[in-house]
């Protein structure tokens, strides 16, 4: 008997095993798929290309191996082009003429998340070409302008070099200084922060302070005068010392009254710090309209801000 019954039971384990062998998810379903074209699309090209361990190949196509090793923490300044396995173009960021893109490495700060991981193997000026499955990257999120969903990407990527934040931090400090002596911006006041205010028009109500509402218009650009984002008919309300604000707006709008109108200009350690990068660049404004990224500014960005302090209360 016991033997009958030590056999049913494995019998029942067996059939169970194989059932849940069978039973595949839809994402090792597509791990599969991307694996198998990239590796089809290697073969017919004849490209030799290293695996890593993650599931993206990569090609050294300049090596540089005397270059400053990428570490956790570094920010990265590199170019890249970025392209469909068909050959579609998706966007070139190539020219040096250009400012370089910035990431904070290993902080989960760049898109595609197997850049992130590629990117670590790389020297200063290196170059390599990276084949990333859309397990790696987008998965099944797609945005018509500019690839479907489950989308299979060769990206180019050179290091140009690498950079503490402190070091980033002095280098935007000059960037502002230079600026405001462009802009002949003598009235500028400059808080430890790193925060310049220019008031532009005096307010004759209420200075307000931390637990205020208040009811500001803004218009948010780069340095280079590009506008980011614009309140233009619709100001916004937020509590002073909330989340709901950067710590560089906020600071400024203590500094005024209401009814005044000034001109805020802040390094991005008040600002929007190293916040994320995502490739292609094209696809920031839309993901950011769509709810997915919570900052449409750039990594270590200094910004500017056009403020008009509607009320306080």
């Amino acid at each position: 008997m016991k033997i009958k019954t030590i056999f049913f039971n494995l019998l029942i384990l067996m059939i169970v095993f194989a059932g849940c062998e069978k039973e595949e998810s839809d994402y090792d379903k597509q791990v599969k798929i991307d694996d198998g074209k990239i590796e089809k699309y290697l073969a017919d090209k004849k490209i030799s290309a290293n695996l890593a361990p993650e599931g993206y190949y990569y090609q050294k196509i300049k090596e540089n191996t005397d270059g400053e090793v990428i570490s956790k923490n570094d920010v990265v300044a590199f170019y890249y082009s970025m392209r469909l396995l068909d050959g579609s173009e998706l966007d070139t960021y190539m020219d040096t003429l250009q400012s370089p893109l910035l990431f904070k490495q290993g902080s989960n700060a760049l898109w595609p998340k197997g850049l992130d991981m590629g990117i670590k193997k790389m020297h200063v000026d290196e170059h390599y070409r990276f084949y990333l499955p859309s397990y790696l990257a987008y998965y099944d999120y797609s945005l018509n302008d500019y690839f479907p969903i489950f989308s299979n990407f060769i990206i180019d990527i050179k290091v140009t070099g690498i950079a503490s934040e402190t070091e980033i931090q002095d280098i935007e400090l000059d960037s502002i200084k230079s600026f405001i002596a462009k802009e002949e911006y003598e009235n500028a006041d400059k808080y430890a922060s790193g925060l310049y205010y220019i008031e532009t028009e005096e307010g004759e109500g209420n200075k307000p302070t931390t637990g205020d509402y208040v009811t500001i218009h803004f218009t948010r650009k780069y340095l280079d005068g590009t506008v980011i984002e614009s309140t233009e008919n619709k100001p916004v309300s937020f509590y002073l010392g909330s989340n709901k604000a950067i710590e560089g707006l906020q600071d400024g709008i203590r500094l005024m009254k209401e009814g005044g109108e000034a001109i805020l200009i802040m390094p991005s350690k008040i600002a929007f710090g190293k916040s994320l990068q995502v490739l292609p660049i094209g696809l920031r404004e839309e993901m950011y309209e769509e709810n997915i990224l919570l900052y449409d500014v750039e990594p270590y960005s200094p910004v500017l801000y056009e403020v008009e302090l509607i009320e306080a209360k």
